[in-house]
C-alpha cells in the first residue's frame, strides 16, 4: 500500500481480528486453568499475541468512530448499552442455571439480591464467599473487562472532543502519562493494601493508554494510517524482535497486565494490519459471545473433573461457540436492530 493512498474507513478486517482476539483470551484461560501442558514456545505465544490487549486497542478506535458518528451523547450511550448488556444478562442465566445445577449453593433472597445486582449492572467482578469453592473460584472471571470498558465508554463521552483538538506533542504527554499511570500501579501493588490494589485493578487507570492509541490512530486516521499500512510488516518484525529479547532476557515485567511493549505495539500492529488486509467480512459476530462464554464452560470442566484434560478442552471450544452462535442469533442481533434514532446498520451498531 501507497503511504500517500487514502483509507477508506469501512475498508478493514476487523471482523477477523476481533474473533481471533477473542478465542487468544480463551486459549490462554483453557492452558492456564485446565492445566495444560505449557511449553516456552506456548508461553511465548500467550505473551506475545494478548486478546485483551488487541481487544482494548480495536475498542478506542472503533469507540471514537462510534461517538463521532452519533448525533448525541444519549444516542452514543444507548448503543453501547444495547451492544454490551443483552449478550451479558443472558450469558449471566446460563451461568446461573449451571451453578444452580452443578453446585446446588444455599441461595436466600439477600445472596440473590446482592450476586444479581452486581452482575447485572457493572460489578461483574464481585464475586460473592460463597461461590468462592466454584470452579476456580470466579464463576466468569474474564469480566473484569466489562466495567473497565464502561469507564472508556465514559472518557469518550466526555473528553473525545478535547481530545480531537490535542497536537501531536499533547497526544504524546498523555499517552505518556498514561504509561505512567500503568508502571505505577505495578509499583503500588507493593505499598496498596490488597483489597485497594484490587479495586485499583478494576478501574482504567493502568489499560487506559492502550485504548488512547486506539482513539489516536481515530483520530488521525487520515494522515497516520496510510504510513501504518505502508510499515505494518517492519513495525511487526521490529516488535518480534524487541519482544522477543524481553522475553527471554528481561527478568522484570515492565508494566502492569502486559508489558509496555505488547501494550503500545499491539494497538498499532492491529489497527495497522486491519487496514493492510482490506475489507473481508464475517456474516455473524460470534467473537462477543466467545468472550462471555468461555470461562462458564471451563468452569463446568473443572467443577465435574472431566478427563482428560484435552477432551475438557474441546468440550470448552464445542460448547464456547455453540452458545456464542445462540447469543448472536437470539440475544445480540435482535436487540441491535431496534431502532431508536432511525435506522442503524449491523454493520454500524459492530463498532
Amino acid at each position: 500500500m501507497n503511504k500517500s493512498q487514502t483509507i477508506v474507513f469501512q475498508n478493514n478486517s476487523f471482523d477477523y481480528l476481533r474473533h481471533l482476539a477473542a478465542f487468544s483470551v480463551v486459549a490462554l484461560h483453557i492452558v492456564t486453568h485446565l492445566r495444560l501442558t505449557e511449553t516456552l514456545f506456548i508461553s511465548y505465544l500467550l505473551s506475545y499475541y494478548q486478546g485483551v490487549v488487541v481487544l482494548f486497542g480495536i475498542s478506542g478506535f472503533l469507540i471514537a468512530a462510534s461517538f463521532e458518528k452519533c448525533s448525541t451523547k444519549k444516542e452514543f450511550f444507548i448503543k453501547r448499552i444495547k451492544r454490551l448488556y443483552p449478550g451479558l444478562w443472558g450469558a449471566f442465566g446460563v451461568s446461573f442455571l449451571l451453578i444452580l445445577f452443578l453446585y446446588s449453593p444455599a441461595l436466600d433472597l439477600k445472596r440473590i439480591l446482592v450476586w444479581f445486582s452486581t452482575q447485572l449492572t457493572f460489578l461483574q467482578f464481585y464475586t460473592p464467599d460463597w461461590l468462592r469453592e466454584y470452579g476456580n473460584g470466579t464463576p466468569n472471571g474474564s469480566l473484569w473487562t466489562i466495567v473497565v470498558e464502561l469507564q472508556f465508554y465514559v472518557l469518550v463521552g466526555l473528553f473525545f472532543n478535547r481530545l480531537k483538538s490535542l497536537t501531536d506533542k499533547q497526544w504524546i504527554l498523555v499517552i505518556g502519562g498514561s504509561i505512567a499511570c500503568n508502571i505505577l500501579t505495578k509499583i503500588a501493588e507493593a505499598y496498596l493494601p490488597h483489597i485497594l490494589f484490587k479495586l485499583l485493578f478494576q478501574t482504567f487507570i493502568p489499560y487506559v493508554y492502550i485504548f488512547l492509541i486506539g482513539v489516536f490512530i481515530y483520530i488521525n486516521r487520515e494522515r497516520i494510517l496510510p504510513a501504518l499500512c505502508h510499515y505494518c510488516w517492519w513495525i511487526f518484525i521490529l516488535y518480534t524482535l524487541i519482544f522477543t529479547i524481553y522475553f527471554l532476557r528481561s527478568p522484570v515485567s515492565i508494566g502492569h497486565y502486559t508489558s509496555i511493549i505488547s501494550g503500545v505495539f499491539i494497538p498499532f500492529i492491529t489497527i495497522a494490519m486491519a487496514y493492510r488486509f482490506g475489507r473481508h467480512r464475517i456474516p455473524f459476530d460470534i467473537s462477543y459471545g466467545i468472550y462471555l462464554y468461555h470461562m462458564i464452560f471451563i468452569n463446568v470442566m473443572l467443577e465435574t473433573n472431566i478427563e482428560p484434560k484435552v477432551l475438557a478442552a474441546i468440550l470448552v471450544l464445542v460448547f464456547t461457540i455453540g452458545f456464542a452462535f445462540v447469543s448472536y442469533y437470539f440475544i445480540e442481533k435482535p436487540f441491535t436492530h431496534i431502532k431508536l434514532w432511525g435506522h442503524h446498520s449491523l454493520e454500524d451498531q459492530k463498532i
